[in-house]
């Protein structure tokens, strides 16, 4: 992703994060520092929703002569083939951003929604990482850009980003306090 790419997802983020973290709404009690923080939760979250739906479908492709191949429904459906050819080709970048990319998830939900259960942040979290491949699939068709394939291993790596943020956001002080 190019940084001209993320710098107006940046200000897209900033401005939509300022319109919800500082609308008043209903005798909102708190001081400058309630806001800032709910300003940082909703523009970190923000952006990152931005950031990942245009890495995730690869979006810099619309209008691009299709590349990739020329059969959307390639693919690898063959569980740990592409993890495997990772390790062997010592391609740690693909490994650890895969699992990254779904990582700040959990905690993001959590600190722009507090009152989630850990639970329900496990489930949300679950449907976002088993959504992603399909809607590649669907996304690259529509725009006939077969940037994307279908891998199942892209879903175990992103499950499991998922589930260690999962860990950490269970493992976070804050967290375990606000459940008592």
């Amino acid at each position: 992703m190019r940084t001209t790419t993320i710098i107006p997802l940046g200000v897209i983020a900033m401005l939509a994060a300022t319109v919800l973290a500082f609308l008043p709404r209903k005798k909102r009690r708190g001081n400058c520092a309630t806001a800032v923080s709910l300003f940082s939760a909703r523009f970190f979250g923000l952006w990152y929703v931005l950031t990942a739906v245009f890495v995730l479908f690869k979006l810099e492709t619309i209008g691009l002569e299709p590349r990739g191949l020329t059969n959307p429904f390639e693919g690898n459906y063959v569980p740990l083939k592409t993890i495997m050819h990772y390790i062997t080709e010592k391609n740690l970048v693909q490994l650890a951003g895969n699992a990254a990319m779904l990582f700040p998830l959990p905690i993001l939900l959590h600190l722009n929604f507090p009152r989630l259960k850990y639970k329900r942040c496990l489930f949300f979290a679950l449907c976002v990482s088993v959504l992603i491949e399909p809607l590649q699939f669907l996304v690259n068709i529509m725009i006939n850009a077969h940037a994307n394939i279908i891998d199942i291993d892209d879903f175990l790596l992103n499950t499991v980003g998922c589930l260690l943020g999962l860990l950490a956001l269970r493992l976070m002080p804050a967290f375990r306090k606000g459940e008592r």
